[in-house]
Protein backbone atom coordinates (compact mmCIF):
# COMPACT_ATOMS: atom_id res chain seq x y z
CA UNK A 1 0.00 0.00 0.00
CA UNK A 2 1.47 3.26 -0.93
CA UNK A 3 2.07 5.47 2.38
CA UNK A 4 -0.87 7.95 1.23
CA UNK A 5 -2.82 4.88 1.73
CA UNK A 6 -1.83 4.90 5.49
CA UNK A 7 -3.12 8.71 5.61
CA UNK A 8 -6.23 7.90 3.53
CA UNK A 9 -6.80 4.74 6.57
CA UNK A 10 -6.38 7.53 9.21
CA UNK A 11 -7.77 10.63 8.32
CA UNK A 12 -11.51 7.99 7.36
CA UNK A 13 -10.67 6.50 10.49
CA UNK A 14 -12.02 9.85 12.47
CA UNK A 15 -14.91 9.88 10.23
CA UNK A 16 -15.90 6.24 12.16
CA UNK A 17 -14.78 7.19 15.62
CA UNK A 18 -17.12 5.82 18.39
CA UNK A 19 -18.71 8.33 20.64
CA UNK A 20 -17.53 8.23 24.09
CA UNK A 21 -16.02 5.27 25.88
CA UNK A 22 -16.74 1.87 28.32
CA UNK A 23 -14.15 2.41 31.21
CA UNK A 24 -16.30 4.06 34.29
CA UNK A 25 -13.71 6.64 35.43
CA UNK A 26 -13.02 9.61 33.89
CA UNK A 27 -9.27 9.82 34.95
CA UNK A 28 -6.72 7.74 34.56
CA UNK A 29 -6.41 5.09 37.61
CA UNK A 30 -4.68 1.85 38.38
CA UNK A 31 -6.71 0.50 40.70
CA UNK A 32 -8.79 0.14 37.54
CA UNK A 33 -6.94 -0.02 34.52
CA UNK A 34 -2.91 -0.20 33.91
CA UNK A 35 -1.35 1.13 30.81
CA UNK A 36 1.26 -0.55 28.87
CA UNK A 37 4.29 1.70 30.53
CA UNK A 38 7.41 -0.12 28.23
CA UNK A 39 5.21 1.82 25.17
CA UNK A 40 4.85 5.14 27.94
CA UNK A 41 8.34 5.34 28.14
CA UNK A 42 8.80 4.69 24.32
CA UNK A 43 7.22 6.88 23.41
CA UNK A 44 8.63 9.55 25.73
CA UNK A 45 12.01 8.72 24.34
CA UNK A 46 10.46 9.25 20.58
CA UNK A 47 9.77 12.84 21.57
CA UNK A 48 12.58 13.52 23.42
CA UNK A 49 14.61 12.24 19.93
CA UNK A 50 12.77 16.03 18.60
CA UNK A 51 11.36 13.76 15.82
CA UNK A 52 7.81 13.01 16.85
CA UNK A 53 5.23 14.06 14.79
CA UNK A 54 1.56 14.53 16.58
CA UNK A 55 -1.26 13.23 14.15
CA UNK A 56 -4.15 15.08 15.97
CA UNK A 57 -8.04 13.64 15.09
CA UNK A 58 -11.50 14.98 16.12
CA UNK A 59 -11.32 13.72 19.72
CA UNK A 60 -9.22 16.69 20.78
CA UNK A 61 -11.24 19.53 19.29
CA UNK A 62 -14.38 17.24 20.86
CA UNK A 63 -12.81 17.85 24.18
CA UNK A 64 -13.21 21.73 23.48
CA UNK A 65 -17.12 20.90 23.09
CA UNK A 66 -16.93 20.73 19.39
CA UNK A 67 -19.16 18.07 17.63
CA UNK A 68 -17.97 14.80 16.94
CA UNK A 69 -18.55 14.06 12.91
CA UNK A 70 -21.33 11.75 14.09
CA UNK A 71 -23.02 14.74 15.45
CA UNK A 72 -21.92 16.66 12.59
CA UNK A 73 -23.69 14.77 10.49
CA UNK A 74 -26.47 15.13 12.30
CA UNK A 75 -26.85 18.51 12.12
CA UNK A 76 -26.63 18.61 8.79
CA UNK A 77 -29.07 15.82 8.63
CA UNK A 78 -31.58 18.20 10.61
CA UNK A 79 -31.06 20.67 9.01
CA UNK A 80 -32.26 18.86 5.97
CA UNK A 81 -35.29 18.01 7.42
CA UNK A 82 -36.20 21.49 8.21
CA UNK A 83 -35.21 22.15 4.69
CA UNK A 84 -38.26 20.13 3.42
CA UNK A 85 -36.13 16.87 1.85
CA UNK A 86 -37.86 14.28 0.88
CA UNK A 87 -38.86 11.21 3.07
CA UNK A 88 -36.49 8.52 0.91
CA UNK A 89 -33.37 10.86 1.32
CA UNK A 90 -33.63 11.43 4.77
CA UNK A 91 -34.22 7.34 5.72
CA UNK A 92 -30.76 7.11 3.54
CA UNK A 93 -29.53 10.12 5.38
CA UNK A 94 -29.96 8.15 8.71
CA UNK A 95 -29.29 4.78 7.67
CA UNK A 96 -25.39 6.04 6.92
CA UNK A 97 -25.40 7.91 10.03
CA UNK A 98 -26.37 4.88 11.82
CA UNK A 99 -23.67 2.53 10.03
CA UNK A 100 -20.75 5.33 10.82
CA UNK A 101 -20.96 5.65 6.84
CA UNK A 102 -20.16 8.90 7.97
CA UNK A 103 -18.06 10.61 5.10
CA UNK A 104 -20.79 9.06 2.47
CA UNK A 105 -23.38 10.93 5.07
CA UNK A 106 -22.17 14.14 4.95
CA UNK A 107 -21.58 13.61 1.03
CA UNK A 108 -25.39 12.77 0.80
CA UNK A 109 -26.45 15.43 2.75
CA UNK A 110 -24.89 18.40 1.02
CA UNK A 111 -26.78 18.46 -2.22
CA UNK A 112 -29.92 18.08 0.57
CA UNK A 113 -28.62 21.67 1.98
CA UNK A 114 -26.97 23.18 -0.83
CA UNK A 115 -26.16 26.81 0.34
CA UNK A 116 -27.22 26.06 3.96
CA UNK A 117 -24.42 23.26 3.87
CA UNK A 118 -21.45 25.86 4.25
CA UNK A 119 -23.16 27.48 6.65
CA UNK A 120 -24.28 24.81 8.82
CA UNK A 121 -20.99 23.65 8.74
CA UNK A 122 -19.47 26.72 9.36
CA UNK A 123 -21.88 27.53 12.53
CA UNK A 124 -20.95 23.86 14.29
CA UNK A 125 -17.06 24.04 14.03
CA UNK A 126 -16.51 27.75 14.40
CA UNK A 127 -14.75 27.54 17.67
CA UNK A 128 -14.59 31.92 18.05
CA UNK A 129 -16.70 31.32 21.08
CA UNK A 130 -14.54 29.07 23.33
CA UNK A 131 -12.50 31.42 25.17
CA UNK A 132 -9.40 28.57 26.23
CA UNK A 133 -8.45 26.08 24.14
CA UNK A 134 -9.27 22.46 24.97
CA UNK A 135 -6.50 21.27 27.36
CA UNK A 136 -5.29 18.74 24.94
CA UNK A 137 -4.14 21.09 22.46
CA UNK A 138 -2.48 23.27 24.78
CA UNK A 139 -0.63 20.05 26.17
CA UNK A 140 0.25 18.99 22.18
CA UNK A 141 1.73 22.82 21.84
CA UNK A 142 3.13 22.41 25.36
CA UNK A 143 5.37 19.10 23.75
CA UNK A 144 6.62 22.07 20.97
CA UNK A 145 10.32 22.50 21.77
CA UNK A 146 11.02 18.38 20.81
CA UNK A 147 7.99 17.90 18.40
CA UNK A 148 8.87 18.05 14.51
CA UNK A 149 5.26 18.98 13.50
CA UNK A 150 1.72 18.22 13.80
CA UNK A 151 -0.40 16.85 11.33
CA UNK A 152 -4.66 17.03 11.70
CA UNK A 153 -7.63 16.12 10.05
CA UNK A 154 -9.50 18.99 12.02
CA UNK A 155 -10.69 22.45 10.58
CA UNK A 156 -11.05 24.33 13.33
CA UNK A 157 -8.55 26.74 14.81
CA UNK A 158 -8.08 25.65 18.09
CA UNK A 159 -4.46 23.84 17.73
CA UNK A 160 -3.27 27.02 16.03
CA UNK A 161 -4.68 28.90 18.66
CA UNK A 162 -3.16 26.30 21.10
CA UNK A 163 0.90 27.31 19.81
CA UNK A 164 -0.04 31.14 19.51
CA UNK A 165 0.74 31.47 15.71
CA UNK A 166 4.46 30.03 16.41
CA UNK A 167 4.12 27.08 13.91
CA UNK A 168 2.74 28.16 10.44
CA UNK A 169 -0.65 26.45 9.47
CA UNK A 170 -0.25 24.60 5.90
CA UNK A 171 -3.62 23.59 3.92
CA UNK A 172 -1.14 23.06 0.73
CA UNK A 173 2.03 21.72 1.55
CA UNK A 174 5.06 22.67 -0.42
CA UNK A 175 7.26 20.26 -1.87
CA UNK A 176 10.22 20.42 0.30
CA UNK A 177 7.97 20.03 3.61
CA UNK A 178 9.44 16.16 4.39
CA UNK A 179 12.54 18.18 5.54
CA UNK A 180 11.27 21.20 7.34
CA UNK A 181 9.93 21.32 10.60
CA UNK A 182 7.95 22.90 13.41
CA UNK A 183 4.47 23.46 10.87
CA UNK A 184 0.65 22.82 11.30
CA UNK A 185 -0.53 20.20 8.42
CA UNK A 186 -3.99 21.01 7.93
CA UNK A 187 -4.71 17.61 5.65
CA UNK A 188 -9.08 18.09 5.67
CA UNK A 189 -8.38 22.18 5.21
CA UNK A 190 -9.21 24.66 7.16
CA UNK A 191 -12.51 26.01 8.59
CA UNK A 192 -12.08 30.19 6.96
CA UNK A 193 -11.33 28.89 3.37
CA UNK A 194 -14.14 26.42 2.04
CA UNK A 195 -12.09 25.56 -0.92
CA UNK A 196 -9.69 23.71 1.47
CA UNK A 197 -12.24 21.44 2.83
CA UNK A 198 -12.41 17.52 2.69
CA UNK A 199 -16.22 16.43 3.96
CA UNK A 200 -17.41 14.90 1.04
CA UNK A 201 -16.64 11.69 -1.12
CA UNK A 202 -15.58 13.85 -4.49
CA UNK A 203 -13.39 16.17 -2.04
CA UNK A 204 -11.74 13.17 -0.34
CA UNK A 205 -10.90 11.07 -3.32
CA UNK A 206 -9.43 14.34 -5.13
CA UNK A 207 -7.54 15.27 -1.76
CA UNK A 208 -6.23 11.27 -1.82
CA UNK A 209 -5.62 10.60 -5.48
CA UNK A 210 -5.32 14.07 -7.24
CA UNK A 211 -2.60 15.49 -4.86
CA UNK A 212 0.99 13.03 -5.11
CA UNK A 213 2.84 15.85 -3.58
CA UNK A 214 0.43 15.35 -0.65
CA UNK A 215 0.94 11.64 -1.18
CA UNK A 216 4.81 11.45 -1.54
CA UNK A 217 4.86 14.30 1.79
CA UNK A 218 3.22 11.72 4.13
CA UNK A 219 4.91 9.14 2.69
CA UNK A 220 8.08 10.00 3.56
CA UNK A 221 7.43 11.57 7.03
CA UNK A 222 5.57 7.90 8.17
CA UNK A 223 8.72 6.19 6.91
CA UNK A 224 11.52 8.37 8.59
CA UNK A 225 9.43 10.28 11.69
CA UNK A 226 7.59 8.25 14.49
CA UNK A 227 4.10 9.19 14.42
CA UNK A 228 1.76 9.91 17.08
CA UNK A 229 -1.81 9.17 16.66
CA UNK A 230 -4.15 10.83 18.99
CA UNK A 231 -7.96 11.44 19.47
CA UNK A 232 -8.67 8.84 16.23
CA UNK A 233 -10.65 5.57 16.82
CA UNK A 234 -8.39 3.74 14.47
CA UNK A 235 -11.82 1.53 13.53
CA UNK A 236 -11.58 2.10 9.88
CA UNK A 237 -13.44 -1.55 7.97
CA UNK A 238 -10.02 -1.21 5.31
CA UNK A 239 -7.60 -0.53 8.18
CA UNK A 240 -5.84 -3.58 8.21
CA UNK A 241 -4.80 -4.46 4.77
CA UNK A 242 -4.06 -0.97 4.56
CA UNK A 243 -1.73 -1.01 7.28
CA UNK A 244 -0.09 -4.02 6.49
CA UNK A 245 0.54 -2.58 3.20
CA UNK A 246 2.37 0.82 4.96
CA UNK A 247 4.62 -2.37 6.18
CA UNK A 248 5.48 -4.02 3.23
CA UNK A 249 5.98 -0.45 1.48
CA UNK A 250 8.58 0.41 4.43
CA UNK A 251 11.00 -2.46 4.07
CA UNK A 252 9.33 -4.12 6.87
CA UNK A 253 11.46 -1.71 8.99
CA UNK A 254 8.92 1.65 9.21
CA UNK A 255 9.64 3.53 13.02
CA UNK A 256 7.76 2.43 15.47
CA UNK A 257 4.47 4.80 16.10
CA UNK A 258 2.07 5.41 18.74
CA UNK A 259 -1.61 5.68 18.76
CA UNK A 260 -3.51 6.49 21.86
CA UNK A 261 -6.87 5.57 22.32
CA UNK A 262 -9.64 4.47 24.35
CA UNK A 263 -10.33 1.73 26.09
CA UNK A 264 -12.28 -1.01 24.43
CA UNK A 265 -11.77 0.43 20.87
CA UNK A 266 -9.61 -2.47 19.82
CA UNK A 267 -10.28 -6.21 19.97
CA UNK A 268 -7.48 -9.08 20.12
CA UNK A 269 -7.25 -9.71 16.02
CA UNK A 270 -6.99 -5.58 15.18
CA UNK A 271 -4.28 -5.10 17.69
CA UNK A 272 -2.13 -7.99 16.69
CA UNK A 273 -2.87 -5.99 13.07
CA UNK A 274 -1.96 -2.69 14.09
CA UNK A 275 0.95 -3.83 15.92
CA UNK A 276 2.16 -5.69 13.02
CA UNK A 277 2.52 -2.58 11.05
CA UNK A 278 4.37 -0.74 13.54
CA UNK A 279 2.11 0.77 15.87
CA UNK A 280 1.72 0.18 18.98
CA UNK A 281 -1.31 1.06 20.79
CA UNK A 282 -1.20 2.79 24.03
CA UNK A 283 -5.28 2.50 25.60
CA UNK A 284 -7.11 5.01 28.63
CA UNK A 285 -9.85 5.11 29.89
CA UNK A 286 -12.16 7.81 28.16
CA UNK A 287 -15.51 7.02 30.31
CA UNK A 288 -16.99 10.94 29.21
CA UNK A 289 -16.03 10.56 25.40
CA UNK A 290 -13.82 13.80 25.22
CA UNK A 291 -10.47 12.17 25.89
CA UNK A 292 -9.67 14.20 28.67
CA UNK A 293 -7.31 11.43 29.66
CA UNK A 294 -5.18 12.28 26.55
CA UNK A 295 -3.66 15.34 28.51
CA UNK A 296 -2.80 13.53 31.76
CA UNK A 297 -0.31 11.74 28.89
CA UNK A 298 0.75 14.94 27.72
CA UNK A 299 1.50 16.26 30.01
CA UNK A 300 4.05 13.73 31.20
CA UNK A 301 5.70 13.66 27.97
CA UNK A 302 6.68 17.25 28.34
CA UNK A 303 7.67 16.85 31.90
CA UNK A 304 11.02 16.52 33.25
CA UNK A 305 12.66 13.18 33.80
CA UNK A 306 11.32 11.23 36.77
CA UNK A 307 7.95 12.59 36.74
CA UNK A 308 5.41 9.82 37.62
CA UNK A 309 2.51 9.58 35.42
CA UNK A 310 -0.64 11.36 36.96
CA UNK A 311 -3.14 8.98 38.14
CA UNK A 312 -1.53 5.76 37.19
CA UNK A 313 1.63 5.36 40.02
CA UNK A 314 0.28 2.80 42.49
CA UNK A 315 1.65 1.27 45.90
CA UNK A 316 4.48 -1.27 44.95
CA UNK A 317 3.36 -5.01 44.36
CA UNK A 318 4.86 -6.99 47.16
CA UNK A 319 7.70 -9.12 45.68
CA UNK A 320 7.29 -12.93 44.81
CA UNK A 321 9.56 -14.87 47.23
CA UNK A 322 11.63 -16.63 45.14
CA UNK A 323 11.35 -19.70 47.51
CA UNK A 324 7.58 -20.84 48.31
CA UNK A 325 6.78 -20.11 51.80
CA UNK A 326 3.42 -20.28 53.60
CA UNK A 327 1.30 -17.18 53.34
CA UNK A 328 1.02 -14.62 55.88
CA UNK A 329 -1.83 -14.02 57.74
CA UNK A 330 -3.35 -10.44 57.69
CA UNK A 331 -6.07 -9.35 60.11
CA UNK A 332 -8.95 -8.81 57.87
CA UNK A 333 -9.49 -5.04 59.46
CA UNK A 334 -5.56 -3.97 58.48
CA UNK A 335 -4.45 -1.11 56.50
CA UNK A 336 -2.05 -1.79 53.88
CA UNK A 337 0.37 0.61 53.94
CA UNK A 338 1.65 2.53 50.69
CA UNK A 339 4.71 2.75 49.40
CA UNK A 340 6.68 5.83 49.76
CA UNK A 341 8.11 5.62 45.86
CA UNK A 342 4.78 4.69 43.52
CA UNK A 343 5.65 2.64 40.54
CA UNK A 344 3.81 2.38 37.59
CA UNK A 345 3.67 -1.43 36.88
CA UNK A 346 4.34 -3.48 33.76
CA UNK A 347 1.85 -5.34 32.13
CA UNK A 348 4.10 -7.96 30.93
CA UNK A 349 6.05 -8.64 34.22
CA UNK A 350 4.70 -11.74 36.63
CA UNK A 351 2.85 -10.29 39.47
CA UNK A 352 1.94 -11.99 42.49
CA UNK A 353 -1.80 -13.74 42.56
CA UNK A 354 -3.41 -10.32 43.66
CA UNK A 355 -7.18 -9.72 43.03
CA UNK A 356 -7.88 -7.20 40.12
CA UNK A 357 -11.75 -7.14 40.44
CA UNK A 358 -13.72 -4.12 41.75
CA UNK A 359 -17.00 -3.61 42.46
CA UNK A 360 -18.81 -0.45 41.38
CA UNK A 361 -18.67 1.26 44.64
CA UNK A 362 -15.50 -0.51 45.82
CA UNK A 363 -13.13 1.87 47.79
CA UNK A 364 -10.39 2.45 45.82
CA UNK A 365 -7.55 1.23 48.20
CA UNK A 366 -5.73 -2.24 47.15
CA UNK A 367 -6.87 -5.82 48.64
CA UNK A 368 -5.92 -5.85 52.66
CA UNK A 369 -4.75 -9.44 51.90
CA UNK A 370 -3.31 -10.11 48.86
CA UNK A 371 -2.79 -13.84 50.44
CA UNK A 372 -6.03 -13.96 50.00
CA UNK A 373 -7.84 -12.50 47.27
CA UNK A 374 -11.39 -11.96 47.62
CA UNK A 375 -13.71 -13.42 45.10
CA UNK A 376 -15.70 -11.43 42.50
CA UNK A 377 -18.80 -12.21 44.24
CA UNK A 378 -17.78 -11.61 48.10
CA UNK A 379 -16.31 -8.41 46.77
CA UNK A 380 -19.37 -7.20 44.91
CA UNK A 381 -21.56 -7.74 47.49
CA UNK A 382 -19.40 -6.70 50.24
CA UNK A 383 -18.98 -2.87 48.42
CA UNK A 384 -22.95 -2.71 47.51
CA UNK A 385 -24.63 -0.49 49.72
CA UNK A 386 -28.08 -0.88 50.86
CA UNK A 387 -30.55 0.79 48.86
CA UNK A 388 -31.71 3.69 50.78
CA UNK A 389 -28.56 3.84 52.50
CA UNK A 390 -25.12 6.41 51.75
CA UNK A 391 -23.87 5.62 48.80
CA UNK A 392 -24.78 5.49 44.57
CA UNK A 393 -26.66 2.88 43.16
CA UNK A 394 -25.31 -0.46 42.03
CA UNK A 395 -26.48 -0.15 38.69
CA UNK A 396 -25.92 -3.04 35.64
CA UNK A 397 -25.95 -2.52 32.43
CA UNK A 398 -27.10 -4.76 29.31
CA UNK A 399 -26.10 -3.94 25.65
CA UNK A 400 -24.94 -5.83 22.74
CA UNK A 401 -21.77 -5.00 21.30
CA UNK A 402 -23.22 -3.25 17.74
CA UNK A 403 -25.09 -0.91 20.28
CA UNK A 404 -21.99 0.34 21.93
CA UNK A 405 -21.84 3.81 20.14
CA UNK A 406 -25.45 4.20 21.07
CA UNK A 407 -24.52 3.17 25.14
CA UNK A 408 -21.85 5.25 24.81
CA UNK A 409 -23.66 8.19 24.36
CA UNK A 410 -25.98 7.07 27.06
CA UNK A 411 -23.16 7.05 29.28
CA UNK A 412 -22.10 10.94 28.48
CA UNK A 413 -25.54 11.88 29.59
CA UNK A 414 -25.10 10.05 32.67
CA UNK A 415 -22.34 11.15 33.79
CA UNK A 416 -23.07 13.90 36.11
CA UNK A 417 -25.57 11.43 37.97
CA UNK A 418 -22.39 8.93 38.20
CA UNK A 419 -19.23 11.80 38.97
CA UNK A 420 -21.30 14.71 40.58
CA UNK A 421 -24.56 13.73 42.16
CA UNK A 422 -22.75 10.42 43.09
CA UNK A 423 -26.28 8.71 42.01
CA UNK A 424 -25.30 5.60 40.39
CA UNK A 425 -22.37 3.49 40.39
CA UNK A 426 -22.89 1.84 36.71
CA UNK A 427 -20.85 -1.28 35.89
CA UNK A 428 -20.82 -3.64 32.50
CA UNK A 429 -18.51 -5.82 30.58
CA UNK A 430 -16.64 -3.40 29.14
CA UNK A 431 -15.17 -3.03 32.87
CA UNK A 432 -13.76 -6.56 33.30
CA UNK A 433 -10.07 -5.94 33.71
CA UNK A 434 -7.27 -8.35 31.60
CA UNK A 435 -6.70 -11.70 33.56
CA UNK A 436 -10.36 -11.85 35.00
CA UNK A 437 -12.75 -14.29 34.29
CA UNK A 438 -15.63 -13.22 32.52
CA UNK A 439 -18.22 -15.19 33.42
CA UNK A 440 -17.76 -14.79 37.06
CA UNK A 441 -17.48 -10.83 37.32
CA UNK A 442 -20.76 -10.67 35.29
CA UNK A 443 -22.96 -13.01 37.54
CA UNK A 444 -21.16 -11.18 40.61
CA UNK A 445 -21.95 -7.80 39.21
CA UNK A 446 -25.37 -9.25 38.07
CA UNK A 447 -26.44 -10.55 41.31
CA UNK A 448 -25.57 -7.40 43.39
CA UNK A 449 -27.09 -4.48 41.67
CA UNK A 450 -30.15 -2.68 42.60
CA UNK A 451 -30.95 -1.30 38.92
CA UNK A 452 -30.39 -3.19 35.91
CA UNK A 453 -30.66 -1.07 32.75
CA UNK A 454 -31.01 -3.28 29.81
CA UNK A 455 -30.67 -1.23 26.24
CA UNK A 456 -32.93 -3.17 23.78
CA UNK A 457 -32.26 -3.40 20.08
CA UNK A 458 -32.88 -6.60 17.40
CA UNK A 459 -29.03 -7.54 18.30
CA UNK A 460 -29.49 -7.75 21.88
CA UNK A 461 -33.14 -9.40 21.51
CA UNK A 462 -31.29 -12.33 19.02
CA UNK A 463 -28.17 -12.90 21.46
CA UNK A 464 -28.28 -15.97 23.46
CA UNK A 465 -25.56 -15.06 25.65
CA UNK A 466 -27.27 -11.79 26.87
CA UNK A 467 -30.83 -13.72 27.27
CA UNK A 468 -29.03 -15.57 30.03
CA UNK A 469 -28.05 -12.18 31.77
CA UNK A 470 -31.80 -10.92 31.10
CA UNK A 471 -33.41 -13.71 32.37
CA UNK A 472 -31.45 -13.72 35.28
CA UNK A 473 -32.14 -9.93 35.47
CA UNK A 474 -36.02 -10.30 35.46
CA UNK A 475 -36.19 -12.94 37.47
CA UNK A 476 -34.58 -11.00 40.37
CA UNK A 477 -36.91 -8.11 39.16
CA UNK A 478 -39.92 -10.60 40.28
CA UNK A 479 -38.05 -11.76 43.09
CA UNK A 480 -38.34 -7.87 44.11
CA UNK A 481 -34.05 -7.25 44.68
CA UNK A 482 -33.64 -5.17 41.23
CA UNK A 483 -35.34 -2.72 39.32
CA UNK A 484 -34.94 -3.52 35.79
CA UNK A 485 -35.64 -0.33 33.11
CA UNK A 486 -35.74 -0.87 29.36
CA UNK A 487 -34.49 1.33 27.34
CA UNK A 488 -35.56 0.87 23.64
CA UNK A 489 -32.27 2.03 21.26
CA UNK A 490 -33.07 0.82 18.18
CA UNK A 491 -36.70 -0.29 16.44
CA UNK A 492 -37.43 -3.86 16.80
CA UNK A 493 -40.35 -6.41 18.06
CA UNK A 494 -39.56 -5.74 22.04
CA UNK A 495 -43.55 -5.51 22.70
CA UNK A 496 -43.63 -9.17 22.25
CA UNK A 497 -40.56 -9.72 24.23
CA UNK A 498 -40.30 -10.08 27.75
CA UNK A 499 -40.08 -6.59 28.09
CA UNK A 500 -43.74 -5.71 26.76
CA UNK A 501 -44.98 -5.80 30.01
CA UNK A 502 -42.60 -3.28 31.76
CA UNK A 503 -42.53 0.34 31.55
CA UNK A 504 -39.63 1.37 28.67
CA UNK A 505 -37.44 4.66 27.93
CA UNK A 506 -38.41 6.89 26.41
CA UNK A 507 -42.18 6.82 27.52
CA UNK A 508 -42.51 7.38 24.16
CA UNK A 509 -42.14 4.34 22.82
CA UNK A 510 -39.96 5.52 20.37
CA UNK A 511 -36.56 4.16 19.85
CA UNK A 512 -34.00 7.08 20.39
CA UNK A 513 -32.48 5.82 16.71
CA UNK A 514 -35.85 7.16 15.22
CA UNK A 515 -36.34 10.29 17.51
CA UNK A 516 -35.62 13.81 15.61
CA UNK A 517 -33.26 14.13 17.77
CA UNK A 518 -31.07 11.50 19.62
CA UNK A 519 -29.68 13.68 22.07
CA UNK A 520 -32.78 15.37 23.45
CA UNK A 521 -33.69 11.60 23.54
CA UNK A 522 -31.17 10.59 25.98
CA UNK A 523 -31.58 13.45 27.89
CA UNK A 524 -34.88 12.76 28.44
CA UNK A 525 -33.78 9.04 29.46
CA UNK A 526 -31.52 10.41 31.97
CA UNK A 527 -33.95 12.83 33.63
CA UNK A 528 -36.11 9.90 33.91
CA UNK A 529 -33.40 7.70 35.77
CA UNK A 530 -32.74 10.38 38.32
CA UNK A 531 -35.86 10.40 39.34
CA UNK A 532 -36.51 6.83 39.28
CA UNK A 533 -32.91 6.18 41.29
CA UNK A 534 -33.74 9.07 43.77
CA UNK A 535 -37.12 7.31 44.47
CA UNK A 536 -35.07 3.67 45.41
CA UNK A 537 -32.74 5.67 47.77
CA UNK A 538 -35.64 7.12 49.38
CA UNK A 539 -38.00 4.27 49.47
CA UNK A 540 -35.25 1.45 50.06
CA UNK A 541 -35.67 -2.19 49.36
CA UNK A 542 -39.56 -1.48 48.98
CA UNK A 543 -38.36 0.56 46.38
CA UNK A 544 -37.23 -2.10 44.12
CA UNK A 545 -41.05 -3.99 44.29
CA UNK A 546 -42.95 -2.73 41.63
Amino acid sequence: MAPAHSLRAFIAAVLRAREGSSRPSARLDARMWIMDTSALTDLRQAHASGRLIAFVGAGVSVGAGLPTWKQLAKNLQRRALERGADAASLQELDALIDGNQLLDAVSAAKPLLGPDFEREVRRSLDDRHLDDEPPAARAIAALAPKLWAVITTNLDQLLVRAFRGRWPELTDPPGHLAQDSHYILKIHGTLSDARTWVFTRDQYDRAMFASPQLQDTIGALYRTHPFLFLGFGLADDNIDLTLGQVRARSGGQPPTHYALLPKGMTGPSRRRKLEDAGIRLIEYPNADGRHTDITDILQWLASPDGTPLPGLAVPAVPAVPAVPAAPAVTPANATPTASTSPVIPDLAAPLPAVSTSTSPTAPSAPSASPAAPATPAATASAASPAPGAAGPIDTFICYAEGDADLFKRLQVHMAPMVKREKLIAPWHHGDILGGEEVEPQIQAHLDSAQLILVLISAELLASEELDLQIARALERQTQGTARVVPILLRPCTWEESRFGKLVVLPRSKIPVTRSADREEAFNEIAQELRTLVKGLQSKGLSGLRR
